[in-house]
Parts: C-alpha cells; structure tokens; sequence
C-alpha cells in the first residue's frame, strides 16, 4: 500500500517519563516489562508524542492507517560501556510499541544509528538509510514529517538530508502542546555546510546535499567530491574515472589542478606494485586522519593496523629488491611470505641471525609456514612477525646500509606496539568500544619504542608520512 505522509522521529529524553538520569538502562527495562505484558508503554511516556501524532492526524488530516511511523534512536557503541546513559535506543523502541498499539499507525522497526548524534559521522549513516526509505515505492509522493527540535548533527542530517530527498519534507518541532513548521532548509548556507562536510571527510554526503542546493562553484565538483570519496574508500578505478571526467570539465583551476594531481598519482601506481602500496598507505592515513576529526576511534584503530600490515608488506619488498637484485612483482603478503622462504633457505647467515631470536620453531618449520604448507592465514601472521627481525638483521649483518633501513626499522618497532594489536582485538572481536584516552596510550607507548616523541595523533600521523618517504627513499636507492 501507498502511504500519504511517513513521520521520521527521533526519540528525545523529554519523550519519556522514567524519573532517572540512566535513560538508556530504564527504557531497556521499561520496554521489557511491556514486552512481557506487564505495563502499557504508555506508562513511560510523556504527552509530547500524543501532541505530534494529533497533529498528524487532525490537523494535516491523514488516516492513521495511511501513515508510516519512522522511530529513530542511536547508541554510541563507542563509549567506554558500549553505551551512554542518555542514549536514546531503546526509547525509540518504546515508541514504537506505543504508537503501534495505541494509535494504529504503522510502523518501521526503529532506525538505531551507531555513534554519538553529536559527530559529523552521522550524517553518512543518515544519508544511507533515508535514501533506502526514499527509494521505496511506497513512500513515492508522500508527505514526510520529521520531529527536529535541536541542533544536534543528527537532527541537522535529518533536515538536510530530507529535504534533498523528498519534494514534499517538513521540518517540525514542538513548543509546549503546539506544533510550529520550521522554514525550508534550502534557505540555509550550503556552500558553508558543504564545506564544513569536506573537513569532516564526508564527501560523499557534501557532493549529494550540496547537489540539491546549487552550492557548487562549478558543475564538475560532485564528481571531484564523489572521487576523494572512491579514494578514501580504496575503490580506486571508480576514482580513476571521475577524476578524468573532472580533468576534462572543470572550469575552475583548483579544481583542475589538485584532479590532475591527484590523477597522476593514481595512475603511477597500475604498473608498479611499489607505487601502489605507498600510494594505499597514504590514502590509508588520511581516511585515519578523517576519522580521528570524527570520533571515530575505533575505525581509526582499524586503519593504523592496516597500515601496520601494509608498510610490513612495502618494507619487506624494498629489501628483498636490494638484498636479491630483482624486482618484486606483487606485493600480496603470501607472495612476499614465499619469496621471504626462498631468501632464508638460500642465506644461512642471514637465517640464523633472524631465526635467532624466535622460541619457538627451527627453520624448517618456518620455512613450511612462510610457503603456505600450514595454512594461508599462518603464512601470514609468520611473515608479518619475521618481517621487522629480517630487516634488522639484514641492518646488523651489513646487507643494507643503516641509514637507509634504519629509520624503516624505526617504523616497524613502533607499529608493532603490543597495546595496537590488544585494542584492535577488543574492539573487532569483543565488541569493546576505542575512546580518546585509549589511543593517547598507544601514541605513547609507540613514542617510547621510536627515536621521537610523539605527543598528539598529528604528530603520529606525521611520523608515519615520514615512513612512506623512508620507504620511497629506499627504492630509489635500490635504483641507483
């Protein structure tokens, strides 16, 4: 069936009467209870829903049958608990209930976004699930109501998001038992918020919203955003393409020139696998940086292991293209794996110095494990662990010289920080949430391992730009 109007709410705390501060605990309980047939959910609410829903029947005049209601709520997984206290998840939850049993309207399963309604994160979270909700045959010429009464980036997501998708979207927010309609957010400085979007790394949501309002300075920006959007979401060939159609169109210079740049860069790295990793692990920074401005501390964990096992990768191909005389043809850790296996096979000397600090294992073992004999995941983990003592030992043994290799080496030991690896393993397979203080800690326990001090995220992700150009200078060495 066709709806004539959908109502997009997000839950509030001034929608609940629960008489405590933990409102997240208390409407998980309160929607137990309801669940289980011992309380009307009408009981934990305020009279503010009733005032909206009134307003949708009696004064816009829609059926209540006619009507698809749209509960929003979120959880910040990412807080120390997994939740904050105000969270408002399970309130949504309890509107649901309420609005299904009381007022016959139907109902969406709660839209639950996972972060802090306060972050810029949210408005790509926002982005996806409205447009899913515009694209559905059901909701074609509807009226859209949405309940946005704060100038949380949650509510500003809604707003803006909502108008650029629905031709017929009103903005309302209750004063007292009265509903006011907010003025459309066209009038709104796009060019301003587009660019605060850009800042936050959100270019995807700047191209889409900035589309609607005609706040671009040339025709060619949506495909330069939506291309910094590919790269930084590694989907590099899709990037290709628009930053040629952006070479080939734009009218402005800027625009022109950084496409160019960042067109030549790509394009550099299809036929040299080394100028692909380097290449990878500076997109790999910036997405990090991205998602350090955005809170996102546990996708920025993510991204500095990702980055552990690329520069390991990028490490290990530049001394095994000075320490056996060739090139390295792919830079996959399995290939590397194997090619590390025929180096230490045919080098006693350097085996011995590498095996020599390993407790477990003789070399045969090794060897077996580096070629795949006990599993691709294992080839890998082994490499990985090996790649650091092969480089310092080829560093002691005089194979590669020092100040080449030393500041590589530098890198490696930071990265290899036993509280990185605890962290990322917290948060992929316990379900723990990465906060502030916890990457403080592994900045300093990384600045305690390198030769500089490292003091902010900034520093840290200055220190390991400095390491791609470590890694460049080494090839270019090789090269001489």
């Amino acid at each position: 069936m066709r709806f004539s109007a959908a109502l997009i709410y997000p839950a509030k705390p001034e929608d609940m009467n629960l008489g405590t501060d933990d409102l997240y605990r208390a409407a998980r309980r309160a929607l137990e209870r309801v669940t289980a047939g011992e309380a009307d959910p009408g009981e934990f609410l305020s009279e503010r829903p009733d005032v909206v829903l009134d307003f949708i029947v009696r004064e816009e005049g829609h059926s209540e049958d006619e009507v698809l209601f749209i509960p929003l709520g979120y959880r910040r997984i990412g807080h120390e608990r997994g939740y904050h206290p105000k969270d408002t998840e399970y309130c949504a939850r309890l509107l649901a209930e309420y609005v299904r049993q009381v007022w016959g309207f139907r109902v969406e399963d709660p839209i639950i976004v996972q972060g802090d309604p306060n972050d810029f994160s949210v408005f790509r979270d926002v982005e996806s699930v409205l447009k899913n909700l515009s694209e559905r045959s059901e909701l074609r010429g509807s009226e859209v109501y949405a309940v946005l009464d704060t100038d949380t980036y949650l509510e500003w997501a809604v707003r803006l998001i909502g108008a650029s998708l629905w031709r017929e979207f009103h903005a309302v927010r209750v004063e007292g038992e009265e509903i006011k309609t907010e003025p459309s957010p066209l009038i709104l400085p796009a060019k301003i918020m587009k660019d605060v979007l850009t800042e936050h790394g959100l270019f995807e949501v700047a191209a889409n919203i900035a589309e609607q309002f005609s706040a671009y300075d040339d025709s060619a920006e949506p495909d330069y955003l939506r291309a910094r959007d590919c790269e930084l979401n590694f989907n590099y060939d899709e990037a290709l393409e628009k930053y040629r159609r952006v070479v080939r169109s734009a009218r402005l210079e800027r625009l022109r020139h950084d496409a160019r740049r960042r067109l030549r860069r790509l394009e550099r790295t299809r036929d040299d696998p080394l100028a692909r990793i380097t290449h990878h692990m500076q997109v790999i920074l910036e997405s990090a940086r991205y998602q350090w401005i955005r809170g996102e501390y546990g996708d920025f964990i993510l991204r500095m292991t990702m980055f552990h096992e690329n520069y390991a990768q990028a490490a290990y191909a530049v001394l095994h293209r000075t320490l056996a005389d060739g090139p390295v043809e792919d830079t996959d850790p399995e290939h590397l794996a194997r090619l590390m296996a025929d180096l230490l096979e045919s080098d006693e000397e350097l085996r011995d110095e590498v095996l020599r600090g390993l407790h477990d294992g003789d070399s045969e073992s090794v060897l077996r494990e580096l070629r795949g004999e006990e599993g691709r995941g294992r080839a890998v983990l082994t490499f990985l662990l090996l790649v650091p003592k092969v480089v310092s030992a080829a560093i002691r043994l005089r194979r590669v010289k020092e100040d080449v290799f030393g500041p590589i080496m530098d890198r490696l030991k930071a990265l290899s920080c036993s509280k990185l690896r605890e962290l990322r393993h917290a948060f992929v397979h316990q379900g723990r949430g990465v906060s502030r203080r916890d990457v403080d800690r592994i900045i300093k326990e990384m600045s305690r391992s390198t030769r500089r001090e490292l003091r902010s995220v900034g520093d840290l992700l200055e220190y390991l730009r400095e390491g791609i150009d470590a890694i460049e200078r080494a090839v270019r060495e090789g090269e001489e």
